[in-house]
């Protein structure tokens, strides 16, 4: 069986930690940049099939290499060189390089990501997002699994619960009062009984 609860971290991306509660919803909590978020979502508004969106750092990676070039080049060139003065020279660009080095590097975590997003099913709007194989697939594989299985199973169940309806029921009866089982007196007390808790739960309309 899975775990009911995935934490989750990524490096400046915050923190993510979702529980699957026995109540069928589902809490999330999100640590992000100093803030705190936390809200329950009841898994029949939760949309069962997620969408992955993944965003590469090809664009970082050009800017990372050319730094890290640069930098590496004029360390080589401080440590090789012939004169004290081509040394320190070399050393001061070295340390220039440093902090756009340090940039591109930045720049690659926080502009890369690689998420699964929960949609609310009736408005279309993104409820959590989740850190695609993390902390492990091990761990985040089967809690995806058992979560989408969880909103089915709930899912089907309110759509069964809602087809047992007050007309449905009454054709139920009619078929049991054709057949025989019930007395035409008794479908009739039936039906007055339901239609009654109609009246009750809506308030009759008119004199």
């Amino acid at each position: 069986m899975a775990d009911t609860t995935l934490k989750q971290s990524a490096f400046l991306k915050g923190a993510r930690e979702v529980t699957l509660n026995p109540d069928d919803s589902v809490l999330v909590k999100i640590r992000h940049k100093g803030t705190y978020t936390e809200y329950s979502v009841a898994l029949n508004a939760l949309d069962d099939s997620p969408s992955r969106t993944q965003h590469g750092v090809a664009k970082s990676l050009f800017a990372i290499g050319s730094f890290s070039l640069l930098l590496f080049g004029s360390l080589g060139g401080a440590f090789f060189a012939s004169t004290e003065e081509s040394r320190v020279t070399l050393g001061v660009f070295s340390v220039l390089f440093v902090f756009p080095f340090i940039w591109a590097l930045h720049r690659m975590w926080a502009g890369s990501y690689d998420v699964l997003t929960f949609f609310n099913r009736f408005s279309g709007q993104a409820v959590f997002n989740l850190f695609y194989d993390k902390p492990t697939p091990d761990a985040f594989k089967p809690f995806i699994a058992a979560l989408i299985k969880q909103t089915k199973r709930v899912q089907a169940e309110t759509a069964e619960a809602e087809n047992v309806s007050i007309p449905n029921q009454i054709q139920g009866f009619a078929r049991l009062r054709d057949q025989g089982i019930l007395t035409a007196e008794e479908f009739q007390t039936v039906k007055s009984r339901l239609l009654a808790t109609i009246d009750q739960g809506t308030g009759r309309i008119g004199f």
